[in-house]
């Protein structure tokens, strides 16, 4: 068999095609010897769909993150901090919210590993999941040309690798992302569920879907009607904006008692993250505006999306549009704790796409499909705005952009 494949008759990218063989044995060795050597193969892996790609992807940016060195602001701080502490006295700094980071810190004790495997891991975990949705729509829908392209790019925008350094709640969200698409596109339950039950583990916050998929069974004929989800939408906004705050908090709370479990529910509610978060920080005006205008845009957003959805004709028969809305009318809700909210807005975009990517919403005087894209692209490029200002700067500030030593072996013998 040659090794390269000779297609006849072609001008586009694919004239020469490397067999998948080839492919993975050239991209393993660039991983191996410089990650910025294995840039032109993973971009063709992407655009002609080659197998073991979203590892290769993956495995590129968690090379690359493995570099950095959080200031004291990022999260990823104070989880090196709790793993050098639980290293020493076998027990945790902080109380522990998820079974995810305590898995970690109990693997990484057995096996002597040093606190920089903590974000490695997570980096892999999420690119590796997103990206395998995105190339089984490009195969499976298929996506093809300028529109897979666009769909590619919102979905590694969506999440970059500077939120990743939360770990858990990102990690959370590349589970679930495997869940939407092997339960609603590809139906295969029992895998779907199993992605379901990591992300919960991962983090105690995305409960939430499970419970938004039970209460849409439950009303489903409520949520099946037009006209009943049009005004579940507005009146959830509205409540969400004036009215449930102190019972959206004392629900919360009373979760964290009710299991028995730390999840840092007053952090999220009263505390430097919670509904007076803005004041607590001692934002400008000008920063108050930004951040108002922030908060605005991301209920727009969804409201927008699902309305689309909602008017076009299938939208009872299809579960996932559904879900889409009965998850925007729930997390309306949380608009007072704006961190709880716009964190689940990431769930919502992953959605969005997902479904945008399956199928058409044009309609005869308004094309749906872009507006929609639109939105989602609106949105993403002001949480980059925004990260340009503050968190990205520290990320890049806090990267090592070494040539020789940013490879997958230098990383792994660090980490050993």
């Amino acid at each position: 068999m040659n090794i390269l494949d000779k297609k006849k008759n072609s001008t586009s990218f694919n004239y020469y095609k490397i067999t998948t063989g080839l492919y993975i044995i050239l991209t393993m060795y660039s991983l191996l010897v410089s990650i910025y050597l294995s840039i032109p193969l993973l971009l063709y892996g992407i655009i002609t769909n080659k197998q073991g790609t979203p590892l290769f992807i993956a495995l590129f940016f968690s090379i690359l993150g493995y570099s950095f060195t959080p200031p004291f602001e990022f999260d990823l701080y104070r989880h090196y901090e709790s793993y050098e502490y639980y290293l020493q006295y076998n027990e945790f700094l902080y109380p522990i919210k998820d079974f995810y980071l305590s898995f970690l810190f109990l693997i990484g004790k057995n096996l002597s590993l040093k606190k920089e495997f903590l974000y490695f891991i997570s980096i892999l975990i999420y690119y590796t999941s997103i990206l395998t949705v995105v190339l089984k729509l490009k195969k499976n829908v298929p996506l093809t040309g300028t529109y897979f392209f666009i769909i590619f790019v919102l979905f590694i925008l969506n999440n970059t690798v500077v939120e990743i350094t939360g770990l858990r709640f990102t990690t959370a969200l590349g589970f679930i992302s495997l869940f939407i698409y092997y339960n609603y596109i590809e139906s295969r339950k029992k895998t779907s569920y199993f992605f379901l039950f990591l992300s919960v583990l991962s983090h105690f916050s995305v409960i939430i879907l499970p419970i938004v998929i039970i209460l849409l069974r439950l009303l489903y004929k409520l949520f099946n009607s037009r006209l009943n989800a049009i005004i579940m939408i507005f009146t959830s906004v509205i409540a969400g904006l004036y009215f449930v705050e102190p019972i959206v908090a004392f629900a919360v709370i009373g979760v964290e008692k009710l299991f028995n479990i730390y999840i840092g529910a007053e952090t999220y509610t009263s505390g430097l993250w919670g509904a007076d978060r803005v004041t607590l920080h001692g934002f400008s005006q000008t920063g108050i505006m930004f951040e108002n205008i922030k908060l605005g845009i991301s209920i727009l957003i969804p409201v927008i999306i699902s309305i689309t959805f909602i008017l076009n004709k299938d939208y009872g028969k299809n579960e996932l549009t559904k879900l889409f809305v009965a998850c925007s009318i729930i997390f309306f809700i949380f608009i007072p704790f704006d961190t709880v909210y716009l964190r689940y807005q990431y769930l919502l975009i992953v959605t969005a796409l997902i479904i945008f990517a399956t199928k058409n919403y044009k309609f005869k005087y308004l094309d749906g499909q872009f507006i929609g894209i639109s939105m989602i692209f609106l949105k993403i490029s002001m949480q980059i705005t925004v990260g340009l200002l503050s968190t990205y700067v520290f990320y890049i500030r806090g990267l090592k952009f070494d040539f020789i030593n940013t490879n997958l072996v230098a990383v792994l013998f660090n980490i050993m």
